[in-house]
């Protein structure tokens, strides 16, 4: 068994943990495409969380009950509305 393989292994156990079901949940990819060099929005993790202490991340998370009821701040332009809702079964534009 290699050096690798061997950590593995030990290391198996400690990450197993009872199943639970994967939440809904959402992440955005923002580019600015205005300069000649595209740039890409990360936020990072702070150093205290469990799941993934500071890495960088795109931004999201889960989606909450209130997130449906959001008032929204204008209505989106007709092409975009219409891109948006194509593939969604029960779309709210």
């Amino acid at each position: 068994m290699n050096e690798f393989a061997e950590l593995l292994s030990r290391r198996e156990p400690a990450m197993r943990g009872p199943y639970r079901r994967p939440r809904d949940s959402a992440t955005l990819i923002l580019l600015d495409g205005s300069s000649a060099l595209p740039r890409v929005l990360l936020g990072r993790r702070n150093e205290r969380h469990v799941f993934m202490p500071g890495k960088f991340v795109f931004p999201g998370g889960r989606v909450d009950a209130a997130d449906g009821r959001m008032d929204a701040v204008g209505a989106l332009d007709r092409e975009s509305e219409q891109r948006l809702c194509a593939r969604m079964t029960r779309p709210s534009p």
